[in-house]
């Protein structure tokens, strides 16, 4: 009776073989005063199974394929109009250091991730008019539609960011190259995104996926991500001149097959016409077969006749020559 029962810990969870993935250990009871993950947490089955218990389900770690897409349970991106609005109205009526102040506070906004509204308002486009508004307003085209690269370029004469904003600008240059291809390769993202290993780059992919910003599904045999969607980014000057010429280009090759589908139609009614004439010379021709085999079935018809009324008429003459028994007696 005075014997206690002791159950040892279920061994460490991997997810899904990912070699950045840290090892979760689901514990057999929750220590007092612990709190647990409000959207995500880690129980054992009554098979010896943990699995993920989130919104709407629960996913069984073990089971997961080893080419894990994360989006299934991750996070939501936490984004709201609201909030949003609402850096705009204090934005807005902001100046000077102020609005310094107000613009690194957007770009540091973990559910901001455009920046089209924030470039319309007028106190912004009055900065590049001024030559100290002027690399404000440039840092928030390199956030609106820009990469790393670019702000490491013009670093020296830029404002200075902190780790939020280098590690979000990180974010927007995955989701710029994720538009661009449907296949990322991590070693050329080491150096893209200036990681210092392919498990960094992997952890800035997590991220993108757990915000929202992009889907798809891990391959570290391959060395790669596989992207199946991605998010907008704020259309730049550039981008609306490169738009308008695929647009003329677009226009012109449609132009040029528009005549070419109008030239076809014509085409294939000309030919109609003349499959419509010619059947219709084929059928008069039919007609006219038909009349000239009739008459000639019903001369026929006739002339056999007649030499069958002669035939019974000389027969019958013959046989009168010969008289009856009846009569002879």
């Amino acid at each position: 009776g005075g014997l206690e029962r002791k159950t040892a810990p279920p061994p460490p969870v991997r997810l899904a073989s990912h070699p950045s993935a840290a090892s979760v250990t689901a514990p057999s009871r929750r220590p007092p005063g612990r709190r647990s993950h409000p959207r995500a947490q880690l129980r054992t089955s009554g098979r010896q199974k943990t699995r993920l218990r989130v919104p709407g389900g629960a996913v069984f770690l073990d089971d997961l394929p080893v080419a894990l897409s994360l989006s299934l349970f991750l996070s939501p991106r936490a984004s709201t109009a609201g909030s949003m609005g609402d850096i705009v109205k204090e934005l807005k009526d902001l100046s000077g250091s102020d609005l310094q102040t107000g613009i690194l506070k957007a770009l540091a906004d973990p559910s901001r991730y455009s920046f089209g509204d924030i470039l319309a308002l007028e106190n912004i486009e009055k900065l590049s008019g001024d030559s100290t508004g002027k690399k404000w307003c440039e840092l928030l085209k390199i956030f609106a539609h820009g990469t790393l690269s670019e702000y490491m370029a013009k670093r020296n004469i830029l404002p200075e960011l902190k780790t939020e904003h280098i590690t979000k600008l990180k974010h927007l240059t995955i989701l710029s190259l994720a538009s661009q291809s449907k296949t990322l390769s991590y070693s050329p993202l080491v150096e893209t995104l200036e990681a210092k290993t392919v498990e960094e780059v992997e952890d800035l992919i997590t991220d993108c996926i757990r915000k929202r910003l992009i889907r798809g599904k891990h391959n570290p045999k391959a060395g790669v991500f596989i992207v199946e969607y991605s998010e907008g980014r704020d259309i730049s000057d550039e981008d609306l001149d490169e738009m308008a010429q695929q647009m003329s280009s677009w226009l012109k090759t449609s132009q040029e097959a528009l005549k070419v589908l109008k030239a076809k139609i014509q085409e294939t009614k000309l030919y109609h016409a003349n499959e419509k004439k010619r059947d219709q010379q084929l059928k008069e021709k039919s007609n006219q077969m038909k009349k000239m085999m009739e008459q000639k079935a019903g001369t026929s018809h006739q002339g056999r006749n007649r030499k069958r009324d002669d035939v019974n008429a000389t027969s019958g003459s013959e046989y009168n020559i010969f008289p009856s028994r009846s009569s002879i007696r």
